[in-house]
Parts: structure tokens; C-alpha cells; sequence
């Protein structure tokens, strides 16, 4: 629930391309409002195309093999802070979404009259802005923590010594 209403916070439905994401959002956030169970097991026993939206979810695909990291020299890890994990999907999300948002924008300015155009360009110049932010921003940073969870959240912070006269 907490990870539902952590991701809900930062997204909405219209951020989705794709009307089967979409539709699968919007599911996951009426389950949720009425209380419903939100598992494997409830989306699995659903007709299509829930089942294999589950199956796209939970399948690693392009998993790398045990000896990848010695031919490139990168050892792919998974993240031990699912909030992580959330966050660099929240900001391909939303960079997707504005990019798409800022090409709708071109083509209505092709068709607008004099005082449509200033809107748009107004629009525009704070869709670029966001784009930019969130280009030039880690997820990490961009997206706060969780208020409510923190006994999930993994820091990489390292031990620092303090001394008694420091404390």
C-alpha cells in the first residue's frame, strides 16, 4: 500500500502511452481506493490482458548472465531500496510524458491564432523547464523519500566515527 500511494503521488494515468498500462494503473488505483488486494495472485486470476501485463512486470527479460560483468567489466545489481527503483521508473515516466506533451504543443501552435500562440509558447517554455530539470536531476534527488516507510529505505551512507567530544 505505502509503495501505491508513493508512486500515485508523483504520477497519474495520463502520463501512460500505452491505453493497456493505462488501464492497468487505473485498476491498481480503484483496488486500492476500494480496498481490494493488489497481488500476483489477484492480477493473475483476472482476464486479459492483466495476466500477461503481470507477466511483462515480473519476467526479467534482459536479465544478464553470471559472467557478464567480467566481458564489459559492470556488474549489473539489483537495488536493495525498492524506493530507488520507483524513482528512476517515476522520472522515465514523466520525462516520456512531457516529451510527448511538449510534441502536442508544436502541433497546436501550427494551428493556433495570434493569442493561442503566446499560451502555447508559455506552455512550452514550462514543459522544456521541467524536462530540463528532470534531465539534469538524479531520481534520487528529484523524488523525496517516503515519509511513512523509512524502515524500508536502504542507504548507501557509510559508517563515520564521532568522538565523544564531537558528540
Amino acid at each position: 500500500k505505502s509503495m501505491v500511494e508513493y508512486i500515485c503521488s508523483f504520477t497519474h494515468a495520463n502520463m501512460f502511452e500505452d491505453d493497456e498500462l493505462r488501464m492497468f494503473y487505473e485498476d491498481i488505483i480503484k483496488r486500492y481506493k476500494e480496498e481490494k488486494e493488489i497481488s500476483i495472485a489477484a492480477y493473475s486470476s483476472l482476464e486479459a490482458p492483466y495476466p500477461r501485463l503481470l507477466g511483462d512486470i515480473m519476467l526479467e527479460q534482459h536479465s544478464a548472465s553470471e559472467r557478464h560483468h567480467e566481458k564489459v567489466g559492470l556488474k549489473y545489481v539489483k537495488d536493495k531500496n525498492p524506493y530507488l527503483t520507483a524513482k528512476s521508473s517515476i522520472k522515465a515516466l514523466e520525462l516520456s510524458f512531457l516529451k510527448r506533451k511538449r510534441e502536442e504543443l508544436a502541433e497546436l501552435f501550427k494551428t493556433a491564432s495570434e493569442e493561442e500562440k503566446k499560451k502555447i509558447i508559455k506552455a512550452q517554455a514550462e514543459v522544456q523547464s521541467k524536462i530540463g530539470r528532470c534531465e539534469a536531476t538524479d531520481s534520487d534527488e528529484l523524488y523525496p523519500n517516503p515519509e511513512d516507510d523509512q524502515g524500508n529505505i536502504v542507504t548507501e551512507k557509510k559508517f563515520e566515527y564521532k568522538m565523544k567530544s564531537e558528540k
